[in-house]
């Protein structure tokens, strides 16, 4: 691949897309973050999409003053989406760089300075750097009237690691916030524009192709805040991506299902393969890291049953008359010796229960046929892939370990290897047998 070649100085022009609609008390917060900058070689674009015309004006005209003819204003007479918004914007700046700057978010004042910097820097070494990210703050905040409240500030994008960014995790799903990326308007113009057709996620989509083509530095600093509101007063002042999550969800499976059309059409695998199976490796990770289910817990004793008491024999209207007992003999009888209790009332000697049969030591040899059978499940990729998260399981469980039946009849190898089947490990490590199927396939062509 061939570098591409940009002619900037050693302060380059950093073109500013500002995308706004009817949010004035965000879009003036936004504005002084970017007049504050201590980098200075800047132009900024408002495209007012769609939205009320008079408190945009009024703002760029209160902040002209301090930069002079660097603050632009475009009305869309219609909205666009943002999408379509970000588009307008780029268009119409003619600086080396570019960065989007949404109306709620922010900058620290260094932002641009160390940004530019550090892309200079690496871009000597590395001449296919064409953007570069730092870190975000996550700023959780409630809109009530003019008053913006914050909530709660923490890292976003932290875990990142320093340097060049992962394609192979970008495919998994979008980690940098627009306000952290700024990149090279050439590079920009040779990858193609933001992804227009859907109102959601294009910058998911610029920079899976950004990546394809040209490396993305990560800046180890938190220099961007990216806000998220929830539960602010009606009128559009909460983000997309927490009020509308659904739309999210919808078309990020809209653009998975586009790129892997894509793959079809050209015969190969590429980009739409790797991340409709990188979304489930992900999945399979999250619940690899996920704790255990607890054990269920025990049933509860029965409470005691009270003993009911035997009801008492029923009166009879008249009491029965009361038999005189007879007059004992004069004289006793002669003792004699007692007769052996008769074999009804004799209690005869309980007898031990007969003792169960020993176990055979030598039990039958598994069958071959059936064993191998089995086998062919059992040492399968899609039961080894999760044996290390099912033996943690185990271990955390107080579970006996894993251990390999031995199968003694074709009939017990199938109900063995349907059981197994059934599990959940089969079922999530489905997508890497579709995989392997999607190989043999193209290797066939």
């Amino acid at each position: 691949m061939t570098p591409v070649t940009i002619a900037m100085s050693e302060h380059p022009s950093v073109g500013i897309v500002v995308r706004t609609k009817n949010r004035p008390v965000l879009l003036r917060r936004a504005i002084e973050s970017i007049v504050h900058q201590t980098y200075a070689n800047w132009m900024m674009a408002i495209v007012n999409d769609g939205g009320d015309e008079a408190d945009v004006e009024f703002l760029a005209a209160r902040y002209r003053p301090l930069t002079g003819n660097r603050i632009s204003v475009i009305h869309n007479p219609v909205s666009l989406g943002m999408e379509g918004a970000s588009k307008v914007g780029l268009v119409g700046l003619d600086s080396d760089l570019l960065v989007f700057h949404d109306d709620d978010d922010s900058w620290a004042p260094e932002f641009l300075s160390i940004a530019v910097n550090e892309l200079l820097r690496v871009r000597k070494k590395f001449p296919d750097t064409q953007g570069v990210a730092t870190y975000a703050h996550l700023v959780r905040e409630t809109v009530r009237g003019n008053l913006i409240e914050i909530d709660a500030i923490e890292p976003f994008s932290g875990w990142v690691p320093r340097g060049f960014l992962s394609l192979d995790r970008m495919l998994a799903g979008n980690f940098i916030p627009p306000i952290s990326f700024l990149f090279s308007r050439q590079a920009y113009l040779e990858v193609g524009s933001i992804y227009e057709v859907i109102p959601y996620l294009g910058d998911w989509d610029f920079l899976v192709r950004f990546l394809s083509r040209y490396d993305v530095y990560m800046i180890p600093q938190f220099l961007a805040f990216y806000h998220w509101r929830w539960g602010s007063e009606p009128g559009g002042l909460n983000n997309t991506v927490t009020a509308e999550v659904d739309q999210h969800h919808f078309y990020k499976q809209y653009l998975l299902n586009a790129w892997l059309r894509r793959d079809f059409a050209a015969g190969k695998a590429g980009p739409g393969t790797y991340a409709n199976l990188r979304i489930h490796v992900e999945e399979l990770l999250k619940l690899a890291k996920s704790p255990p289910p607890a054990p269920p817990a025990p049933a509860p004793p029965a409470p005691p049953q009270p003993v009911a008491e035997p009801e008492p024999p029923a009166m009879e209207t008249e009491p029965a008359p009361i038999e005189e007992p007879p007059a004992p003999p004069q004289e006793p009888p002669a003792p004699t010796q007692e007769p052996p209790a008769s074999p009804e009332d004799a209690r005869a000697p309980v007898k031990e229960p007969p003792a169960p049969p020993e176990p055979s030591t030598s039990p039958a040899e598994p069958s071959l046929l059936p064993q191998t059978i089995f086998d062919y499940y059992w040492e399968s990729l899609s039961w080894r892939a999760l044996r290390p998260v099912r033996s943690a399981l185990n271990r955390l469980l107080g579970a006996p370990p894993e251990i390999k039946p031995e199968v003694y009849s074709v009939e017990d190898a199938w109900t063995l290897a349907r059981n197994l089947q059934e599990t959940w490990c089969w079922q999530v490590t489905a997508p890497l047998r579709w995989a392997q199927s999607l190989v043999r396939i193209f290797k066939s062509k």
